[in-house]
């Protein structure tokens, strides 16, 4: 008799286990199709893991069953199968197999929810729901549009709505002293000290679980550097001033002096031809008729000057004239 209780009680413990299993076995959840809906999309709350005739089923907007979250109630049997709740809105419609059907998504539409679906037993389970807005046009800049050797060079990609970026160089991998955090959230890489290896066509890929686009290319051109790096910005350097100082005086002496050296020179180039013009003024004076040759022919050849000799006046004789009559004239 003993034995035989000792069985019944093994028999008893089992079932019960076995039930519960199968509780937890066939225990319903919710499935987002698609998994990462965008604004103006559809998505669907897929009930799986039901088990046995669908009696009734409850839609709420909230993480509990209290009736203020009441979206709709959906009786397969009955005439009109769907009745709606205080939270429904026009978007939302119930499915034969207990899902819920969301469509036109407004990102006010994320949040939690939760099911209720009676069988032989009733059973709730709740799921979020995250709304993503698609990623915005995306734009490559880089924070300098100068770039030379050695300068700190940011390039940042511009969107919106992205929680991932990838960044791409075109001919190959990016240099390996590049800046990005390791999860890759960050839109921004740096280059601290650029090199003219790094020059290259470049572009981001912003990206969200729902949506992703692809930058503008943006071509990195390295300049040489400069060979005072002081001078690259900022003000100058004590050093860079006097250098300044000092090449403008040493330019300004080299002018001053071919200026004086061109005076002087033409002061007596002047000189010389007036001393000359002296000399040739005198011997004309003296009754030469020619300029003297070897001071003609000393530097510069001067114009003949010749002196036409006026011819003699002729003395135009009055024809007599007999009826004149001269007055004597005497000489006291």
């Amino acid at each position: 008799m003993s034995t035989m209780w000792h069985l019944l009680r093994v028999i008893l413990i089992f079932s019960v286990f076995l039930s519960v299993w199968m509780e937890r076995v066939s225990a319903i959840s919710i499935q987002l199709m698609p998994p990462y809906p965008a604004v103006g999309q559809s998505v669907t709350l897929s009930v799986t893991g039901i088990t046995g005739n669908i009696r009734e089923v409850k839609w709420y907007k909230g993480s509990n069953t209290d009736a203020s979250n009441h979206i709709l109630t959906y009786i397969p049997s009955a005439n009109s199968p769907q009745s709606n709740g205080l939270q429904y809105f026009s978007r939302a419609s119930a499915l034969p197999n207990a899902s819920l059907l969301i469509s036109d998504l407004e990102f006010t539409d994320g949040g939690n929810y939760t099911v209720s679906v009676q069988t032989q037993t009733a059973q709730q389970t709740s799921v979020n729901l995250t709304v993503y807005e698609p990623v915005t046009d995306v734009v490559l800049k880089s924070n300098t549009s100068e770039i030379k050797e050695n300068d700190t060079v940011t390039l940042t990609c511009e969107t919106k709505n992205a929680n991932r970026y990838e960044w791409v160089r075109v001919s190959g991998s990016l240099p390996s002293d590049t800046i990005q955090s390791k999860d890759k959230s960050t839109n921004t890489i740096t280059f601290p000290s650029i090199k003219r290896s790094a020059a290259g066509d470049y572009y981001c890929e912003a990206k969200n679980p729902a949506s992703n686009k692809k930058s503008n290319i943006y071509t990195l051109t390295v300049n040489s550097a400069s060979s005072s790096p002081e001078m690259n910005d900022g003000p100058l350097s004590r050093g860079a001033i006097v250098g300044i100082v000092v090449a403008i005086f040493a330019v300004a002496l080299i002018v001053a002096v071919i200026v004086l050296f061109l005076m002087l020179k033409q002061r007596k180039k002047h000189s010389a031809s007036t001393n000359r013009k002296q000399h040739v003024s005198a011997t004309v004076a003296s009754g030469n008729g020619q300029t003297n040759e070897s001071a003609a022919e000393h530097d510069i050849q001067y114009t003949s000057v010749t002196f036409a000799q006026r011819p003699p006046r002729k003395v135009q004789m009055q024809p007599s004239d007999e009826n004149v009559v001269y007055s004597d004239l005497r000489l006291s």
